[in-house]
């Protein structure tokens, strides 16, 4: 069982390789919490596929608003995660749910 102790030091020594100074590191380990919650084995998939592709936000105006997922990277993710046909077609609308939740709870912030 990972207790966060892994992705802590992997968070300092990715700061330290980008020059961030010890205070900074302190800082930011300090804020970052490790949070351990369920998933629904019908959301394993769908959450997989929206943590492959958070990298692939569309953005608009100014100030970078998300605006929703770039589907153009999606296939190649899908294949990367090796998924099938039919776990696609589920883990797609899982997707789609989970994106406009993101849109609404940063939109709401």
């Amino acid at each position: 069982m990972n207790d966060g102790r892994d992705d802590c030091e992997e968070l300092k020594a990715a700061l330290a390789a980008f020059g961030a100074s010890p205070e900074d590191i302190r800082q930011a380990v300090s804020a970052n919490e490790v949070l351990d919650f369920g998933v629904w084995p019908d959301n394993e998939t769908p959450l997989s596929l929206l943590l492959a592709m958070q990298t692939q936000w569309r953005t608009a105006g100014l100030e970078g608003r998300r605006i929703g997922l770039d589907y153009n990277a999606l296939p190649f993710v899908i294949e990367r995660l090796g998924l099938s046909r039919e776990e696609t077609d589920q883990a797609f609308f899982g997707l789609q749910v989970a994106e406009k939740e993101v849109i609404r709870v940063l939109r709401d912030r």
